[in-house]
């Protein structure tokens, strides 16, 4: 509604009480025909045509700004909330998080190939049927990284609850973030004490024979266990602590 004086608001509101139509009035004092329906409304609403107080304090950001502040974080992820403008940063964060947009640490972007994922795909497929008893007597070895110390390479981002995984709103998988520890040990769903010996590569994996299209050989081997008796898993309990032991006495010596 354009601005109108005083005047021409109380004629607009004398002409329409004296019976005059509005497109007549509108015609008259030379302004839209909306106004005028505005004019009118609002001396019925409240009793009067003079502008009154506003009760609060205005909003420090209009809907303008609040576009733009959510355009600046979208594009910019990884800002720090005294990077996107010189308002109180409590202030700036309610707005953000107003917006559907929490500062959460970015997840870390999968040590995986294209190809890798092939190879995750290919071994599902081909294991897809196996039951839990199945399961029950495969044993994972791996290498796995324990890092320690602090975490210097954590990045924060602004995103949305659900937002997906995608980027730029994952972190790097750079392993540069601490002293890291890798060893190797097998994993089971059982206890590993009943493990007893082992006999790789039964049933046969799908990756062997060329199938996998990575270029190195598969890091995970299924080793499934047939000993069951009493000796055999006493046997192979003590000889999985004797290869500890001798890991722990190599780690030491090559830290001497």
């Amino acid at each position: 509604m354009p601005y109108l004086v005083l005047e021409n608001r109380g004629r607009i509101v004398g002409m329409r009480q004296a019976g005059l139509p509005f497109r007549a009035i509108s015609h008259l004092v030379g302004i839209p025909l909306s106004t005028v329906y505005d004019m009118v409304a609002k001396f019925q609403l409240i009793g009067t045509v003079r502008t009154q107080k506003k009760t609060g304090r205005p909003p420090i950001m209009t809907d303008r700004d609040r576009r733009e502040l959510d355009r600046i974080i979208t594009q910019g992820r990884r800002l720090m909330v005294a990077q996107v403008t010189d308002l109180m940063t409590r202030t700036i964060q309610r707005k953000i998080h107003k917006l559907g947009k929490h500062s959460r640490i970015a997840p870390k972007k999968p040590y995986l190939r294209p190809q890798d994922f092939q190879c995750c795909l290919a071994f599902a497929q081909a294991h897809r049927h196996w039951t839990i008893n199945n399961w029950a007597w495969v044993v994972w070895t791996d290498e796995s990284a324990f890092k320690l110390g602090k975490k210097v390479n954590r990045v924060r981002v602004w995103r949305t609850p659900r937002e997906p995984r995608r980027q730029p709103s994952i972190g790097p998988s750079s392993p540069h973030d601490g002293s890291t520890s890798l060893p190797t040990g097998p994993a089971s769903v059982h206890s590993l004490d009943g493990a007893g010996p082992l006999d790789s590569w039964s049933p046969p994996h799908p990756f062997d024979g060329g199938q996998c299209p990575h270029p190195h050989s598969p890091s995970k081997r299924i080793l499934v266990s047939s000993a069951r008796d009493p000796e055999a898993q006493l046997a192979g309990s003590l000889a999985r602590l004797e290869s500890h032991r001798k890991h722990m006495e190599n780690n030491d010596e090559s830290d001497k």
